[in-house]
């Protein structure tokens, strides 16, 4: 704003304003709070997927949702404006119930984190899923590398031959797991979504290339959007916006958290991959949930 002394420079502050409120009353969110919003929201959720797949209050989900369910190729939003929002509250979710189920061994904590991943996958975010996936490998083989096995790594080994004896059938229940293993068999280059965002963040680098000068405080709103007005991930966020200044600030924070996490470093860095590679501030349903996110991982200790 006072490059360009334009109003709209400021909804760029706004979003920042989660980590100010965190700051200010994250006291008040303790963990037994913050599980019952997490299950409140899930079963909202499971509610709104439910009423969008029956064709009930369509108009209604219509409105909400940037893009309606045949618009989306089948991919659910939930509650949420868009798909991505919804497999990224998933992503959070999901971690944070593991942890839950770990420490105490709730049922409870069991169950909502399957129904959480089963909206994860509805809401086929690619990005939710192959991070989940590479978590519950990692806790497979820290188990099995430290020769202790826990409810949670026993389930999982158990679930193994039974997706590999119903494999076809989930791929054809789940259209994004085909897309996902096509990833893995033909480069991110044959994901559209992918390669849109890098496309979108090369344009962004290439402004600073024609304004070199705006590096240090970033470029203005209305420059910006000559490229595109979504950014999918934090950091190009902070650094297209605020330019170096702000990036430094944004990277003090997460060397921060890093140094405070202790022993939930995998959890927390779910969510770094998480910020850089979809966006968490940007998304403003789901700025201040991901910061309470980072600061729970930062203060609960692991397991065993």
């Amino acid at each position: 704003m006072f490059q360009t002394g334009d109003i709209e420079e400021v909804v760029d502050l706004v979003r920042i304003m989660p980590l100010a409120v965190v700051a200010l009353v994250g006291k008040l969110f303790t963990i037994n709070r913050l599980r019952n919003v997490i299950i409140l929201v899930v079963i909202i959720n499971l509610v709104c997927v439910y009423l969008i797949a029956n064709g009930i209050a369509s108009g209604v989900f219509d409105f909400l949702h940037a893009r309606n369910l045949e618009e989306s190729y089948g991919r659910h939003s939930g509650a949420f404006v868009n798909v991505a929002t919804l497999g990224l509250f998933c992503l959070m979710a999901a971690l944070f119930f593991i942890n839950e189920f770990k420490n105490h061994g709730r049922v409870s904590d069991f169950f909502f984190l399957l129904a959480t991943l089963f909206l994860m996958i509805l809401s086929g975010s690619k990005t939710a899923l192959l991070l989940i996936f590479a978590f519950f490998i990692y806790e497979v083989l820290i188990t099995l590398g430290k020769l202790r096995l826990n409810a949670l790594s026993m389930v999982m080994i158990a679930l193994v031959p039974l997706v590999v004896i119903f494999a076809e059938e989930i791929q054809e229940q789940f259209y994004v797991i085909i897309k996902i293993i096509t990833l893995f068999e033909s480069g991110f280059d044959s994901a559209s979504s992918v390669k849109g965002r890098f496309d979108i963040w090369s344009g962004y680098f290439s402004l600073f290339a024609k304004h070199p000068e705006m590096i240090i405080y970033g470029i203005p709103v209305s420059v910006a959007e000559t490229i595109s007005t979504t950014f999918d991930s934090d950091f190009i966020w902070v650094f297209v916006r605020f330019g170096v200044v702000g990036f430094v600030i944004w990277a003090t924070f997460w060397i921060y958290c890093f140094a405070r996490c202790g022993s939930q470093i995998a959890s927390l860095g779910i969510i770094f991959i998480s910020s850089f590679f979809a966006g968490l501030l940007v998304n403003f349903q789901l700025a201040i949930f991901s910061i309470i996110a980072i600061r729970y991982f930062m203060s609960v200790p692991r397991s065993g």
